[in-house]
């Protein structure tokens, strides 16, 4: 929320997961806006340059959505109501971040074209691994929240068609 006046998809989602299931579901949020998974949410094996290694907030939001999953579930009686130590499981990841990698021409300033944005798709499959090991979990399901920026790209207006190949090849990353 922003100040109690905004909600995002975390709401409707764990309302469908909350009906759906029998038992109780515990959705733990990690929501930084304006981040980047190529700098802000890098994943510790994905490597970084000298001055990655020398910026402290080059995978910082990685570390710190890490330790929030840890710190909530050391704490879940805390958190969930009527908890009484019946354990939990860890069942799901959804990713849906982009916005800030998809703009991002000086990461990424092959974008337009065909590949522009492999070096996501490959940060995005260290971040899957390494949040798989860092949370015990080797068989972690996730899903993909791919960004619907503009909506199809075949109906963009003459004034957008500009963004079409961009939005196309970040959609393509991304899946």
């Amino acid at each position: 929320t922003s100040n109690g006046k905004f909600i995002g998809p975390e709401v409707p989602f764990g309302h469908v997961m909350g009906t759906y299931h029998d038992e109780p579901v515990l959705l733990i949020e990690s929501s930084m806006g304006n981040r980047a998974l190529s700098f802000d949410f890098r994943p510790p094996s994905s490597g970084k340059t000298e001055e990655e290694k020398d910026n402290k907030y080059c995978g910082f939001e990685y570390n710190a959505m890490i330790e929030g999953v840890h710190k909530t579930l050391k704490n879940i009686d805390k958190v969930v109501p009527d908890y009484k130590g019946q354990g939990y499981e860890i069942s799901g990841f959804v990713w849906f971040q982009g916005w800030n990698d998809m703009v991002g021409s000086d990461t990424y300033p092959n974008r337009a074209n065909l590949g522009g944005y492999d070096a996501y798709s490959e940060v995005l499959t260290h971040f899957i691994r390494d949040v798989r090991k860092d949370l015990k979990t080797p068989e972690l399901p996730f899903v993909i929240g791919v960004m619907g920026t503009g909506g199809p790209v075949a109906d963009y207006t003459p004034d957008k068609k500009r963004y079409a190949g961009i939005h196309q090849n970040f959609r393509d990353a991304m899946a």
